[in-house]
């Protein structure tokens, strides 16, 4: 991979009461404690909805004659891994689908893990989960969270909106794992071989990721009620995306 070009990030003059407190890196309404490189600013929320109603959120410029310029935010330290481990950003793409990819590396950029997103939405904000739990243990010293918008394509210049970028844990639960109950029921999670999915006005379509951001199984279904087969997949984690005709929610699912 190409050595990173890191650009100063052009802030802008909007100031905030507080520092951000871990495990919020940036959400624009905090002032981040963390070094932060790469062409972004922060700018008025233009899209909100859906999942993000935040007043201010991140824009940032992709450049147009470097495939693998980033957003780098540097902790300076060793990042603790041994609790916050899931790595979520929002991203909002207002012309195309992209890619978003995701990166721990050392100080020197000798040491890295590397997690890739399904491809993206056009617009509509969607918050996308990268899961660093296997590098719990690491000897890497991986300090830098690197972000690169749609690095396998490397023409023109495009801005790309973000907010609330946050750790998270890996803890799953040993309920049914829904985000909202009284719409989306997807369990048992961990599960062994068939996952079952409902919604309250029907699902559309069942799309399952690995952590690489490949799809491994897309179904289309038209029923309240769904049982999706995982027997075909290994054992690990993987993201179930459950659509309906107006909204989707993203599970993260431990196949055992």
């Amino acid at each position: 991979m190409k050595k990173l070009l890191l650009i100063i990030g052009l802030i802008s003059t909007t100031t905030f009461s507080q520092d951000c407190v871990a495990p919020v890196m940036m959400n624009f309404e905090c002032t981040p404690v963390q070094t932060v490189s790469g062409v972004y600013s922060s700018t008025s929320n233009a899209f909100s909805g859906g999942i993000n109603t935040s007043a201010n959120i991140g824009a940032y410029t992709d450049d147009a004659s470097n495939q693998w310029d980033a957003l780098v935010i540097d902790f300076g330290a060793p990042i603790d891994l041994s609790v916050n481990n899931i790595l979520k950003i929002k991203l909002y793409s207002p012309t195309r689908s992209i890619e978003l990819l995701s990166k721990l590396e050392n100080a020197g950029n000798t040491q890295s893990a590397t997690r890739g997103s399904a491809a993206s939405q056009v617009g509509q904000w969607q918050e996308f989960s990268f899961d660093y739990s296997d590098e719990a243990a690491n000897t890497k010293s991986l300090q830098k969270v690197v972000f690169f918008f749609d690095p396998y394509v490397g023409s023109g210049s495009h801005v790309y909106y973000f907010d609330d970028v946050t750790w998270s844990s890996s803890t799953l639960s040993t309920k049914n794992d829904a985000l909202d109950s009284s719409e989306f029921l997807v369990y048992p999670n961990p599960v062994r071989d068939m996952l079952k999915i409902r919604h309250s006005s029907g699902i559309e379509q069942v799309r399952v990721t690995n952590v690489l951001g490949k799809t491994v199984i897309s179904v289309n279904v038209n029923s309240m009620d769904y049982e999706l087969d995982l027997s075909v997949l290994n054992k690990g984690i993987y993201f179930v995306k459950v659509s309906t005709d107006n909204n989707f929610r993203t599970f993260k699912v431990l196949k055992r």
